[in-house]
């Protein structure tokens, strides 16, 4: 499986402050059967230029794979490719060189969205990241903004759109959020899975968990398909592509 969400780059952001604490959360992943993470540290546009954050996330990232290639055994440990998670920031269809954002090779955009009440302009501006950039957005733990998604009924709108959900599997796995994620799962917006791990603890641990938690809440086909889905996107296989691969019940599932 791959992890599309983690802050396992050291001392970048709130994730990793060490060396060591990247290979640890590297060494758990592979233990729960990672064999790629995206590397997603948090962009904050209001904060920093993409220059100076990819500056920076290039330093970490030498560091820690000079770290992997002094092991023994580094190829145990999962394969890295670079990406962002990028923060909300009004016309962001507008903000200059995005597209250094997206995950490594790819026009894959890990996005998070704005807080609180939606309005159109939130659904415009991922349109016009599609039509406009090219882009991509993998929406960040959807499971956060339940509340917005349930209030403008915005299940139809992210089908009408190029993107992808990352659901989170830590919320898979809390009773009180699993029923929402199930029914991400079975709707017809193709989903990928990341752990959002920021250091060695439970959330490097748990995605074998959440896996079997999937398999046998919606069965293997839908393990099967995230797993196809996951790898297409990284292979920049487009939208059309993953659709293809996205086989899932045929309508638009209501939140409860």
């Amino acid at each position: 499986m791959i992890d599309f969400h983690t802050h396992v780059l050291p001392n970048i952001d709130d994730g990793s402050h060490s060396i060591v604490t990247s290979i640890n959360m590297l060494e758990n992943a592979s233990k729960q059967g990672v064999c790629q993470l995206v590397c997603t540290p948090h962009f904050w546009p209001l904060k920093a230029t993409i220059p100076e954050f990819l500056q920076r996330r290039a330093l970490a990232e030498g560091l820690l794979k000079s770290a992997i290639e002094g092991r023994n055994h580094p190829e145990r440990l999962p394969f890295l490719k670079m990406g962002a998670e990028c923060g909300w920031v009004k016309n962001i269809s507008n903000y200059p060189d995005l597209e250094a954002l997206c995950i490594e090779d790819t026009a894959f955009l890990l996005l998070e969205l704005p807080m609180g009440d939606w309005t159109d302009e939130v659904f415009e501006e991922l349109y016009r990241l599609n039509t406009r950039r090219g882009i991509y957005p993998v929406i960040a733990h959807p499971n956060r903004y339940a509340k917005s998604i349930k209030a403008c009924d915005a299940l139809q709108s992210f089908a009408e759109l190029d993107c992808l959900f990352q659901v989170d599997v830590n919320s898979v796995l809390r009773l009180t959020e699993r029923t929402f994620n199930f029914r991400l799962l079975t709707g017809f917006v193709p989903c990928v899975l990341g752990s959002d791990m920021h250091d060695g603890s439970h959330k490097a641990q748990r995605m074998g968990k959440a896996l079997q938690t999937i398999e046998k809440q919606l069965g293997a086909e839908t393990v099967r398909q995230l797993s196809a889905c996951s790898a297409a996107a990284l292979q920049n296989g487009g939208m059309n592509r993953l659709r293809s691969l996205w086989s899932r019940p045929g309508q638009i599932p209501q939140i409860p």
